[in-house]
């Protein structure tokens, strides 16, 4: 009978514990869930701040190139997005330093502004149209300007991204499990600036002329930085002390800043994605200005004069091939290994790469739409995968995020200058270069798998 009653009283215990566990991981599920919504409602007004802020700026990469070539200066658009990538790449080093002084908002708004310069640099250039070429209007004048405002739109594109990637990475560590989906949630919206941007600018530059394209992109960046101005902390409740932490901490001297980003590069996972995130800069800094000369080449002479119309048509499909990617890439990162994920983008690089070979050759307009399409999806799933990358292996470490836009700016940077280089060359010579990249790229990836897999089995 005392044994009955110790079994039963055993039993009973068993079934206590096994319900305070249920009832502890359906609250644990019931927290994330909470936060998973209240993230996604401080993603997605950040993610229309900067969907509202990329309309105006996205457009303009491709587009700056072709409009100033209409004005006879043939390299200055290449150039000053040149300048915008090179001070963006070593402005990475401080960008912890003054994210960490200021808030969250403050900074974007502030970051936003150097945006709104480098626009509205571009009405300058096009005041001058018609004018003679002395003082304020003179050749050497324009190319001063127009690049100084590239410069300062690269040293506060250092700062906004840094801030996007801390911001994005504290909200996404209270759903762990949702991490992915909220990144993808972004670069969607991020990918739909392509759509309207290329949209407005068609309407724009085919009815109303040049300066009022950019005219109203300056006042939509205006908008956007209100937009960044109010938005919400990125901190919940739960994790509000890490807040107070921070906002504890000294602002340590820019050299120890640059060695914090320099030490990751002892780190063979982060040595490894090194390449990669210097492909994802590389991607943009092809298609950015190769998207041109693939519609140009597609043209008749008639038709080549309104190039940049016929170029705006194309890139709609790029941004709307890279929402589509955003969503479906956030969804397979939450379910599926990273690392074999990004391999996999790598090879659509490859795809991308060989299309654009066959529209030099085939030389057709309906071709182009399909070439936006590839790197519309190289652009917007390399460009999640670096950051949910960075977010779960680095959580936490702002310098990760500095030292991944260092390296996408170094190679969008380099993309450019040979861009500039190689305007006498073949343009599929820019091509192989990529190519080259995406090699290395995706043996570095397989490498740091294998080491992955390695540490796993031990």
């Amino acid at each position: 009978m005392a044994q009955q009653e110790l079994e039963l009283q055993e039993n009973f215990l068993n079934k206590d514990t096994e319900y305070n566990q249920l009832n502890n991981s359906k609250s644990q599920i019931l927290n994330e869930e909470i936060e998973y919504q209240i993230g996604k409602q401080k993603i997605f007004r950040l993610s229309i701040a900067f969907m509202t802020l990329f309309t105006a700026y996205g457009s303009c990469t491709s587009l700056i190139s072709g409009l100033y070539k209409t004005l006879n200066f043939t390299n200055l658009g290449l150039m000053s997005l040149f300048s915008t990538y090179f001070t963006f790449a070593f402005a990475s080093f401080v960008a912890k330093g003054i994210i960490q002084k200021f808030s969250f908002r403050v900074v974007f708004t502030i970051s936003n502004l150097g945006y709104t310069a480098c626009i509205a640099a571009g009405i300058w250039v096009f005041m001058c149209e018609g004018s003679e070429q002395s003082g304020f209007c003179s050749v050497e004048a324009i190319y001063s300007i127009v690049n100084f405002t590239a410069a300062l739109c690269g040293i506060c594109a250092s700062t906004l991204w840094v801030a996007q990637g801390g911001y994005v990475d504290i909200l996404s560590s209270t759903c762990p499990s949702k991490r992915g989906v909220l990144i993808g949630y972004f670069f969607s919206f991020m990918s739909a600036s392509n759509i309207i941007g290329y949209i407005l600018a068609s309407i724009l530059l085919n009815f109303f002329g040049n300066m009022s394209y950019f005219l109203l992109n300056s006042v939509l960046s205006l908008v956007s930085a209100y937009m960044m101005y109010v938005l919400p902390d990125p901190y919940s409740p739960n994790i509000k002390s890490q807040n107070d932490n921070r906002n504890k901490q000294q602002i340590k001297p820019l050299k120890e800043q640059i060695k914090e980003v320099l030490v990751l590069l002892k780190d063979k996972k982060a040595l490894y994605l090194i390449p990669y995130y210097w492909l994802v800069g590389v991607i943009l800094g092809c298609y950015a200005s190769y998207i041109f000369v693939v519609v140009k080449y597609s043209l008749n002479e008639e038709q080549v004069q309104y190039a940049p119309q016929y170029v705006s048509y194309v890139v709609i499909f790029l941004g709307l091939s890279g929402v589509i990617c955003g969503i479906v890439v956030g969804k397979l990162a939450d379910k599926y290994n990273l690392l074999i994920l990004a391999i996999g983008a790598t090879l659509l690089v490859t795809t991308a790469i060989i299309f654009s070979l066959l529209g030099l050759i085939v030389k057709e307009y309906a071709l182009c739409f399909l070439i936006a399409i590839l790197w519309g999806c190289c652009d917007s799933t390399n460009s999640s995968l670096q950051v949910i990358i960075a977010s779960k292996d680095f959580p936490g470490q702002l310098q990760m995020f500095s030292l991944q836009k260092l390296a996408n700016s170094l190679g969008c940077s380099f993309a450019l200058i040979m861009g500039i280089l190689l305007q006498s060359y073949p343009p599929y010579c820019i091509l192989f270069i990529v190519f080259l990249f995406q090699i290395i790229s995706t043996i570095c990836l397989a490498v740091l798998l294998s080491l992955k897999n390695t540490e796993n089995k031990v």
